[in-house]
């Protein structure tokens, strides 16, 4: 995650808490928070930007010009999408954050078994020509673990990056880099390409216990460098200008914890056998000489 992007999740999260926001008991979507935004800066600094936030509503980011154009945006339902090229020189950035503090609270006085389930709708990154540059996706699907009043029990991450950097090999085949979770990204090198799939994903987030909340926020962020004019860059992630498809915010399943006893082992009914034997014989015996009384 990018340091843009980290303070971007703090600042986002305090302003939702310095709302007042309380964890509801039940399944809620009350407290979901979304942001867009679309940033251009050229070589000599001048930023071009558009942002747009809110809740649970359909919101677009684009920003256009000799430069090229990119595009951001969420949806009510969770649906999101970026996309955009570049044909000059500086440097980019479009992103699409959506949090929900307040995604569930366990009332059920019972502990769950809970787990995050997204998907990943697919798209690429296209670096062709471009000596000196860097274009890279950031993936973070995060689950913060609530007790009872709000205080963080522990916290659960889902990352991964995809990277095409030409600085390493100006001008020639760019450098794929992946790090993190495994989201099957895969490298067309005759084309500059990185591909990433569609994909369903899950994330373990262990035993909810009574009373306390999952707290959730999906982030995803495009960042590129071009010191010089690309001959091609471009990007995709989901659809941008269809938000009624592959919703990749994630969903939670729960199910209660059960506990079952063991059932003792042959070697444990064994042993206790053994113990017992004593007993039988010594039941055995007083039962023989009553039965059979000794002669005078």
């Amino acid at each position: 995650m990018t340091r843009r992007t980290h303070r971007r999740v703090l600042q986002i999260l305090a302003v939702l808490l310095a709302g007042g926001l309380t964890l509801a008991p039940g399944l809620s979507r009350a407290a979901v928070f979304q942001f867009v935004n679309a940033d251009y800066v050229d070589p000599s600094g001048t930023l071009t930007s558009d942002a747009d936030s809110g809740g649970a509503e359909d919101l677009f980011a684009t920003v256009s010009g000799s430069f090229g154009s990119m595009t951001s945006s969420a949806g009510r339902f969770g649906n999101l999408g970026l996309s955009g090229q570049i044909v000059a020189p500086g440097s980019i950035e479009v992103s699409v954050m959506i949090t929900n503090t307040n995604a569930f609270v366990n009332t059920s006085g019972a502990p769950q078994a809970a787990s995050a389930n997204f998907i990943i709708d697919g798209g690429f990154l296209g670096l062709n020509s471009a000596p000196g540059a860097m274009l890279e996706l950031d993936l973070l699907v995060r689950a913060d673990i609530l007790a009872i009043g709000g205080g963080p029990v522990r916290r659960t991450d889902f990352e991964a990056n995809v990277k095409l950097d030409d600085t390493t090999n100006p001008g020639g085949i760019p450098e794929f880099i992946t790090s993190g979770d495994d989201i099957g990204a895969t490298f067309d090198s005759l084309n500059g390409l990185a591909r990433i799939p569609l994909s369903f994903q899950s994330l373990d987030l262990g035993i909810i216990d009574p009373g306390s909340a999952i707290s959730l926020v999906y982030d995803v962020d495009i960042i590129g460098h071009f010191p010089v004019a690309p001959e091609g860059a471009a990007w995709a992630f989901s659809d941008p200008f269809n938000l009624s498809g592959n919703s990749p915010f994630p969903t939670l399943a729960l199910s209660p914890v059960t506990t079952t006893v063991p059932e003792p082992t042959t070697a444990v009914l064994f042993l206790i056998g053994l113990a017992g034997l004593p007993l039988f014989r010594q039941g055995a015996t007083r039962l023989t000489r009553r039965g059979h009384p000794s002669r005078a």
